[in-house]
């Protein structure tokens, strides 16, 4: 019953500020649309590069991650790796928002504002940037056999904020859940590999992308209809 109740109210909690934002922001236009469609397909290419190197180079990236513990000059390679990675997601993220920005003749803060709600006053680069030091505590520990594990309760925490996908508050709880139990799963049965938690980041950013081109498609045959 409790649990019952929490979701509850996490639920009550996020369609009151999808409300809220929904009154605060304009219409979305098809730049817009495209800029999120962009954002998702960036999101999937990298995902999926990883799962495709799991699957066909012998776990390569988890492997890495592991041996990454045993030896100090790799973890500090390995952290190295992982900010560059990042500053070059956040750079690129920012960069598609501020060419945005510049097609709408805003500034990029309240381009972002009225737009992209999710990504104001470099909340999500903090979160990432969180998160990215809570896997380096782990590489450094040394434990990162929990790391796989780790990637799905971050998972569930984008879908739980509504930060990155596009799904309802109802979707985004029902994967949320089912990538907390899978962490638990994780955790219990000692798995250890990366593949999980890329092949269900994969899935849910192909998901997105989906909405985003059908939102586009509707924005698209509406303003044919207007100029009509």
């Amino acid at each position: 019953m409790e649990m019952d109740q929490a979701l509850q109210d996490i639920q009550y909690v996020r369609s009151i500020i999808e409300r809220f934002e929904h009154t605060k922001e304009r219409p979305s236009s098809t730049l817009n649309a495209r800029i999120q469609l962009i954002l998702q397909s960036g999101a999937f290419a990298g995902s999926l590069t990883v799962v495709i190197s799991e699957i066909f180079d012998n776990h390569l990236p988890t492997r890495l991650l592991l041996e990454a513990g045993s030896d100090r000059l790799f973890q500090l390679v390995s952290l190295f790796c992982m900010a560059i990675v990042i500053a070059l997601l956040i750079g690129g993220l920012y960069t598609v928002l501020w060419y945005g920005a510049r097609q709408e003749k805003e500034s990029l803060a309240e381009y972002i504002a009225r737009n992209f709600r999710r990504f104001a006053r470099l909340s999500f680069a903090s979160d990432l940037l969180v998160k990215y030091i809570t896997i380096a505590i782990l590489v450094i520990a040394p434990a990162p056999q929990w790391i796989a594990a780790l990637l799905l309760v971050f998972i569930a925490d984008y879908l739980f904020q509504g930060r990155f996908f596009l799904y309802s508050v109802r979707m985004s709880l029902v994967f949320g859940i089912v990538c907390v139990f899978a962490a638990a799963a994780h955790v219990a049965l000692s798995i250890h590999s990366i593949l999980p938690a890329t092949i269900l980041f994969s899935i849910l950013s192909l998901g997105s992308i989906i909405i985003a081109a059908l939102q586009l498609r509707a924005l698209l045959r509406s303003n044919e209809r207007e100029g009509a």
